[in-house]
């Protein structure tokens, strides 16, 4: 799981950075980024809310983080993991779509945004979703006694390196406390 998780992370993070880019301005990909009506776009993002898209990105990044054990959190474990299956479905809802403008399902076709959605929005959009269900199920599997605790969780003196979590080993592990 640990190159999974890497994957995802990287893939959210990358998100996460284009959409801060499209925040202040930027304008490369943008034109087939959102749906269109009769070459125009359906509707026009502020800032705010394409900062709030990229903050919610950037959670997810976290999310697949701690679901790997990379970063711990003093937090329910079936909290988390029930996070982590609400992503599930977040993803794999928008890959259905909403049977207008986006999914695969979508009744808006032939517009530059369609085709993109058709090829690589819909199709990550589904990736993403099973790649998190993989990771949480991991994680609740996994997981359910650290510490002989099944509510909270907490690795203390682990030091971990990017390259090492990548191959999925820490470089130390003193101890597991719950």
């Amino acid at each position: 799981m640990p190159l999974l998780s890497g994957v995802l992370v990287l893939v959210f993070a990358m998100l996460s950075v284009l959409h801060l880019y499209w925040a202040a301005g930027g304008r490369w990909g943008w034109k087939a980024a959102l749906p269109q009506v009769a070459g125009r776009k359906a509707f026009k993002p502020s800032a705010a809310a394409t900062v709030a898209v990229a903050a919610c990105l950037a959670g997810c990044a976290g999310l697949v983080v701690v679901l790997a054990g990379w970063w711990t959190l003093s937090l329910d474990r079936r909290l988390v993991a029930a996070a982590g299956y609400v992503l599930v479905a977040v993803f794999a809802l928008r890959a259905v779509g909403d049977f207008k403008w986006c999914g695969f399902f979508k009744g808006v076709r032939g517009t530059a945004f369609a085709r993109n959605d058709d090829r690589f929005y819909s199709p990550l959009c589904l990736l993403l979703a099973i790649g998190l269900f993989l990771v949480t199920a991991h994680f609740a599997k996994s997981g359910a006694h650290v510490g002989g605790n099944t509510r909270a969780f907490s690795i203390r003196d682990r030091h971990v390196s990017f390259g090492s979590v990548l191959l999925g080993h820490s470089t130390s592990l003193k101890g597991i406390r719950s």
